[in-house]
């Protein structure tokens, strides 16, 4: 059994070897080493990247700004303060946001867009399911309005309108919904 520590290994795509003592038989394996088990991240830049949306962004903007011999250590800060249990060798609040980057990637794609960079991706992946989503883009109700589709928190008292100005399938907040869900996010982030 060989124990490495996390710790001790860089982030991306490595090799282990193993020799046997004394003899010329060897033994080579490649393996990840990543940031969660939700998404496979082989460095450092796309995991911050990834984190854009993360309720902490004080702890994000250390990541973004830390020297590239201070990234472990201020990884392990992060993790030890983002994680709701520290008594397992998981980070929940990371999994599950990770895993609602991987469902706007799947259910919020657009044009070349990867679903989480859209805005009902971010939406999805701060605030989570809405209560009730309408959908006008098929209606045909009204000709020649643009595509629409509303999104309602009962929580948080919120209703958001997306809209599809182009005509291409890319629905963004409107103006009005962007400034509503701001105030939302920021009372959220607040009570963290």
């Amino acid at each position: 059994v060989l124990r490495l520590s996390s710790a001790q290994l860089p982030v991306g795509e490595e090799d282990l070897q193993v020799q046997a003592v004394g003899t010329p038989a060897k033994a080579s394996a490649p393996f990840l080493v990543t940031f969660s088990s939700q998404w496979v991240i082989t460095n450092f830049a796309e995991m911050v990247s990834l984190l854009r949306y993360f309720p902490r962004q004080d702890l994000v903007s250390k990541l973004r700004d830390a020297p590239v011999d201070q990234r472990a250590a201020i990884w392990r800060e992060f993790w030890t303060a983002t994680d709701p249990v520290p008594l397992t060798p998981e980070n929940e609040a990371l999994d599950d946001y990770l895993h609602r980057v991987q469902v706007a990637n799947v259910r919020f794609q657009e044009s070349g867009r990867p679903g989480w960079l859209t805005d009902r991706g971010e939406v999805y992946i701060t605030l989570g399911e809405p209560d009730e989503v309408l959908d006008f883009s098929n209606s045909g109700v009204v000709r020649n309005a643009p595509q629409s589709i509303r999104w309602t928190y009962n929580t948080h008292r919120l209703t958001l309108l997306f809209q599809d100005l182009t005509g291409f399938g890319r629905f963004e907040l409107t103006p009005g919904s962007r400034a509503d869900y701001q105030q939302v996010l920021a009372r959220l982030r607040r009570q963290q």
